[in-house]
């Protein structure tokens, strides 16, 4: 029931990261129609790649700046079910990395939108960067989320220029397999399908990084991943795999974790026993995208998820913590939002005014259907609460508090801390955002708090990209301070100076 629940928070997130996307389209001044071309770089196993010149804000002035992006490089390729591979070069042709390409398969996208051919990587870079191969600059990794079953490197929230006109750094996004497609598990024989190929394709991503990065200004010897919800469970995935040794320097984690009940490949093999998996791989190798994903659950609930057992992830998160085997030291930095379950109030508390405390410890009970400590739960949240006087607002601030707490904020805060008591020579830090969103009005009224996903608003700067809306000088700040703590973690400096709001 509650990866079930967990799963419908990170479809609403998904939503709501929608909205940003479809309010935007003025957030760059760059005009498609006759487009200004960045300069032509050679990658020496692919081949030449052209991008596109965009003019972003900065964040301390009225004034924009010219960055240079080059979207969607062909960094792998896979066949269905199976492990990634190096992309193919391009041979003597320049390759237009000027416009968006296929999303990975997903409920809710056009399939003319969408194609298996989809681990791309976006890189953002700059002059600057350009013009000092010699001395490259930081880079920065970006890893959506989306519950490992939807997302994609072209939302137009996830624009990484914000940080390349701000600071000196390269960014990057790399795209990774979803849903089935991405984390089905039948077995460990190279012919089925060995579980965890949306992760293995963000080892390849960074593989290409590290291979690549220099001939854009950056440096392979200082990056930093950085992902949110399902992606900031993908950074901590990748902090404890062996494979993910050497690729990074730095992490950021937000808002999300390795779930320590994610199904081992053992007992998937005793999901399995007794099928002939063989002839079930045969049969859906030749299904259509369509046809995989219409099997699927609609409401955003998966099994297919990240196992552990394998090469990637030899252990048990919380194995692997504890005993340190495999972990990569890397400086760290994890946060979350305030009211990280605030969305979930979505599925139990719309709007309903006549809403009692024994409704909500019966939704709560309900959340922790089979678990020892329930009442105990339910006692620790409702405590204060007076059935005489209660208001909705109390009532939804509980439940709120319990199922952020249990699913997100407990699980990022314990690794993040477990990780600096076995690693106390590495940078630590942790951050909890407090400020919502007041400026778009139907997130405010709806919810009012600060929700799952609400510090990407201010990490990408949307209170300077979205020309439709009128922001408050607050928000401004805020965001104003957090792009640049998070472009000074990545340089290696101090995350935060005096004046920063965050």
């Amino acid at each position: 029931m509650l990866n079930h629940l967990i799963s419908i928070i990170f479809y609403i997130t998904f939503i709501l990261l929608s909205f940003f996307n479809n309010n935007n389209n003025n957030k760059i001044e760059c005009t498609l129609q006759q487009p200004r071309y960045a300069p032509i770089i050679n990658l020496e196993h692919y081949g030449r790649v052209r991008g596109i010149i965009e003019n972003v804000p900065i964040i301390d002035s009225n004034h924009n700046e010219d960055i240079y992006f080059y979207q969607a490089i062909r960094y792998g390729k896979a066949k269905r079910f199976e492990r990634p591979e190096r992309a193919d070069s391009w041979s003597n042709d320049v390759y237009d990395a000027i416009k968006p390409r296929y999303a990975c398969p997903q409920v809710g996208y056009n399939s003319s939108s969408m194609s298996e051919d989809c681990l791309y990587a976006n890189v953002w870079t700059s002059v600057r960067a350009l013009a000092s191969i010699e001395k490259p600059l930081p880079v920065m990794v970006w890893i959506h989320g989306g519950a490992f079953k939807v997302g994609s490197i072209f939302q137009d929230l996830y624009n990484g220029g914000i940080f390349v006109a701000n600071g000196d750094v390269v960014v990057v996004s790399i795209a990774y397999r979803l849903g089935a497609f991405g984390f089905l598990y039948t077995g460990d024989d190279p012919e089925l399908a060995r579980g965890n190929q949306g992760l293995y394709d963000q080892i390849l991503g960074l593989q290409w990084v590290r291979d690549n990065i220099h001939n854009f200004g950056g440096d392979p010897n200082q990056v930093t991943v950085f992902g949110e919800s399902a992606g900031s469970m993908s950074v901590g995935s990748l902090i404890i795999s062996p494979l993910a040794n050497g690729l990074f320097q730095r992490a950021i984690m937000q808002s999300g974790a390795p779930n320590p009940n994610v199904c081992s490949n053992s007992k998937a093999d005793e999901l399995s026993n007794g099928l002939a998996m063989e002839k079930t791989m045969e049969c859906l190798r030749n299904k259509t995208i369509e046809e995989i994903l219409a099997t699927d659950s609609p409401d955003m609930t998966t099994p297919f998820v990240p196992i552990y057992g394998d090469d990637f992830m030899p252990l048990n998160p919380v194995e692997a913590l504890k005993s340190g085997q495999g972990l990569n030291q890397v400086d760290l930095m994890f946060g979350v939002t305030r009211d990280e379950g605030e969305l979930f109030l979505q599925k139990f508390l719309p709007d309903n005014k006549k809403a009692t405390i024994h409704q909500v410890q019966d939704y709560m009970r309900i959340i922790f259907i089979g678990k020892p400590f329930v009442e105990e739960v339910i006692e620790f949240y409702t405590k204060n609460l007076n059935e005489k006087n209660v208001t909705l607002a109390q009532l939804r601030h509980a439940l709120s508090d319990v199922f952020g707490d249990y699913s997100l904020i407990c699980p990022t805060i314990l690794f993040g801390e477990e990780y600096f008591q076995r690693f106390h020579n590495v940078e630590f830090y942790s951050y909890r955002l407090m400020a919502p969103i007041k400026s778009i009005h139907f997130l405010n009224d709806t919810w009012g708090g600060v929700g799952h996903a609400a510090d990407l608003f201010y990490m990408f700067g949307q209170p300077f990209q979205m020309k439709n809306l009128k922001f408050t000088q607050q928000e401004k700040d805020l965001s104003r301070d957090m792009i640049k703590a998070w472009i000074r973690f990545a340089q290696n400096q101090s995350f935060a100076q005096k004046n920063d709001n965050c």
